[in-house]
């Protein structure tokens, strides 16, 4: 025979991430993922997490970048260095663009 307390509900258990866990210690979380693989799924996880990793994506991401994509800082200074103007770049090169033609 079936007591009252086989039939019962489990026990709500209290949900940490989705509703009361401090941004900070889900930041920390998130900063302590090693790979792209690892954010993506704990970020997953609930909507709040998923509103906290998009708030701070590139506090979080940077340092998962730097550490999965060989020279990922060295192509983001390259494409962050301002191009000479057209002149500058010409004569740098061996060609003069003042000469008229």
């Amino acid at each position: 025979m079936a007591t009252a307390r086989d039939t019962a509900s489990p026990p709500r258990t209290h949900r940490f991430l989705d509703q009361s866990g401090p941004v900070e210690i889900i930041l920390n979380i998130l900063q302590s993922c090693h790979s792209i693989r690892d954010l993506n799924a704990f970020a997953s996880t609930c909507q709040r997490v998923c509103h906290i990793w998009r708030g701070n994506v590139a506090a979080v991401l940077w340092p998962v970048l730097l550490h999965e994509i060989p020279h990922f800082q060295d192509a983001v200074i390259a494409v962050r260095t301002p191009l000479s103007d057209s002149r500058n770049s010409g004569a740098d090169m061996g060609t003069n663009h003042d000469r008229p033609a």
